[in-house]
């Protein structure tokens, strides 16, 4: 995972759960791995906006009804699931 190579890596996911097309048996050797692989991971994140600036991008997200802002080199947007 891009962790193991010393970056830091943070998932904001909207849903209570990763992978939430998912039984949480099967998530949950997912979400293990990738909290050993050094990520954190926050569910119940919505992401209100983005601010754009020369040392990276700061993002604007709700989790339990708290703003909140996670700043970042650069952000990756992945919306729906293929089936």
């Amino acid at each position: 995972m891009f962790a193991r190579f010393g970056t830091k890596v943070t998932i904001l996911e909207g849903c209570e759960q990763v992978l939430p097309g998912f039984e949480g048996e099967l998530a949950a050797p997912v979400v293990r791995q990738l909290k050993e692989d050094g990520i954190t991971i926050i569910t119940g994140a919505n992401v209100t906006g983005a601010d754009q600036h020369t040392n990276g991008i700061d993002l604007h997200y709700l989790h339990q009804n708290e703003s909140c802002v996670a700043q970042a080199e650069y952000a990756l947007a992945v919306v729906g699931m293929a089936y």
